[in-house]
């Protein structure tokens, strides 16, 4: 992570740990959105990660961004801020 964003200067990696399964890895990306779920005794490597696209109508896209910003806040950070 620490190359990554030496790399990339404008990158700021938010980590975080949950309390509770299932646990989601949410990613968005100059605005990709990628989703993946990890269920209790899942193997977090087999996960399958899903880009979340458009869809006339839908309300997944446009909500995503806004499930991504408040999920934080019951998690504890495993990457202090800066």
């Amino acid at each position: 992570m620490v190359t990554l964003t030496g790399e990339v200067p404008r990158l700021k990696p938010r980590v975080y740990h949950y309390r509770q399964a299932p646990t989601w890895r949410m990613i968005i990306i100059d605005g990709v959105q990628q989703v993946s779920t990890v269920c209790a005794g899942g193997d977090g490597a087999e996960s399958a990660v899903y880009k979340l696209a458009e869809a006339p109508g839908g309300a997944l896209y446009p909500g995503f961004p806004e499930v991504f910003e408040s999920t934080p806040s019951s998690a504890i950070p495993a990457i202090p801020a800066d």
